[in-house]
């Protein structure tokens, strides 16, 4: 039985040119889907905000395209990225505008808290 490798968070990874180790940004609600009707606000203050986004590999994120994110949440589920595993946790509908900006605020915060604890 072979050995499984997860991905290490590094800048050789983000560089690397193997898509299984190379690094890229998700965004956990995709910027098209059909799933979820965005509003103005969505579009300009909750799209590509940082609660929306998500590390995930080259290999694995082209697997996700542009579906919806009840439909990315067996990937999620699979990842060996924390990040990627605790959206599986949330128990959100994601067909509702209102609460996906509310998870988005929330993982904002968590993630803002973390950078100001952990790394500064």
């Amino acid at each position: 039985m072979g050995r499984v490798t997860y991905p290490i968070l590094t800048l050789e990874n983000y560089f690397s040119t193997n898509k299984r180790e190379k690094l890229s940004i998700e965004h956990i609600t995709a910027q098209k889907t059909k799933s979820l009707d965005f509003d103005d606000d969505f579009k300009e203050n909750y799209l590509h905000s940082i609660g929306n986004l998500v590390i995930d590999t080259v290999s694995s994120n082209s697997r996700k395209g542009k579906k919806g994110v009840d439909d990315k949440m067996s990937e999620f589920t699979q990842a060996p990225l924390m990040s990627q595993n605790e959206i599986n946790e949330s128990k959100i509908n994601w067909t509702d505008i209102d609460e996906v900006k509310a998870y988005i605020d929330l993982r904002n915060t968590k993630i803002i808290e973390f950078v100001k604890h952990t790394l500064m």
